[in-house]
């Protein structure tokens, strides 16, 4: 929710621009909301891997052939941030609940 207060000082120093600068001046008041902008961006990142996709390799896939030769391995589509994923195999055997 910090996150979501940083926007709030941005979007109201927006909104109450002319009496924001009458107070403060242009300068301090284009870098508080820059600074209140980038500080809702870091404050709302996203800290924890998400999965994104939960599947089985197929028997002619090029992962199945020479990683698991028992059973059929599961893949895990996992997002670290906004910018990159990455794919998870796991044997069945290694599974646990």
């Amino acid at each position: 929710m910090k996150g979501v207060g940083f926007f709030g000082i941005a979007g109201l120093a927006y909104a109450y621009y002319p009496y924001v600068v009458a107070s403060l001046g242009q300068t301090w008041t284009t870098s508080l909301m820059t600074a209140a902008c980038l500080s809702g961006m870091y404050m709302m990142r996203q800290a924890d891997p998400i999965i994104c996709s939960i599947g089985i390799v197929l028997e002619d896939s090029e992962e199945f052939s020479y990683n698991y030769e028992a059973e059929r391995p599961y893949y895990f589509t996992v997002s670290d941030n906004l910018l990159t994923t990455r794919v998870l195999y796991v044997n069945a055997a290694d599974i646990n609940s």
